[in-house]
């Protein structure tokens, strides 16, 4: 049986990213992002726009932005080998993302 590895992030952060950010990592225009995050073309964020407004808030979950960004995404599921525990995305109650 192989050990578990755990990887912790040293430094606290936010667990959402902005659009502008992650449009700049993505190499796009903010306004491509909201439209593709509006058509549900990337899992790693959702929009919403309350009753009675015209514009859409939106949100961007910094983990599953990151793991989108380095490829270790597959069909909607991480790929990490079964040993290895990422504890900068682990749910409080021990799932994964």
């Amino acid at each position: 049986m192989q050990p578990t590895i755990r990887i912790y992030n040293a430094e606290p952060v936010s667990a959402r990213i902005g659009i502008a950010e992650a449009a700049a990592l993505m190499g796009v225009t903010p306004m491509y992002l909201r439209v593709a995050i509006q058509a549900k073309i990337y899992d790693f964020g959702e929009c919403l726009r309350l009753p009675g407004s015209s514009k859409y808030t939106y949100y961007i979950n910094r983990a599953r932005f990151m793991l989108y960004l380095e490829g270790r995404v597959a069909n909607g599921r991480r790929v990490l080998p079964a040993n290895v525990v990422d504890e900068r995305t682990a749910l409080p109650d021990g799932n994964k993302l």
